[in-house]
């Protein structure tokens, strides 16, 4: 899971809460990246999701994951 947020949430992730995040991988058998976004506001993020065959796969948050066919 590809995380995209503003440059300031993206290093207090990094460095403040890796091992949370470290947590939540070990947990749920995923990667998770976080990276900066440029001219994203605090309160806004980009995700990118993929399954284990590296498919990309939609989320929502009321639905869940979601197959996205690949063109």
């Amino acid at each position: 899971m590809d995380i995209v947020v503003a440059e300031e949430v993206a290093e207090y992730l990094n460095n403040k809460k890796r091992l949370q995040i470290a947590q939540l991988e070990t947990e749920n058998n995923v990667v998770i990246i976080i990276k900066a976004g440029v001219g994203l506001w605090p309160e806004h993020f980009q995700t990118t999701c993929f399954d284990k065959m590296d498919h990309q796969v939609s989320f929502s948050v009321e639905g869940g994951l979601k197959n996205t066919p690949n063109p």
